[in-house]
């Protein structure tokens, strides 16, 4: 199930907005660490 939907679940079901927020926090880091990923080897790069 995709954030959205998860998102969208939730609202139906009466969460409450920290909820809702928690998980759009949750889903803004995962997008950061999908757009980006930490570099693991520094020095392979350079």
């Amino acid at each position: 199930m995709g954030l959205l939907m998860a998102q969208f679940d939730g609202l139906c079901k009466n969460m409450t907005y920290q909820e809702l927020y928690l998980l759009q926090s949750i889903g803004d880091l995962y997008d950061l660490k999908v757009l980006f990923p930490p570099d693991p080897a520094p020095s392979k790069s350079s």
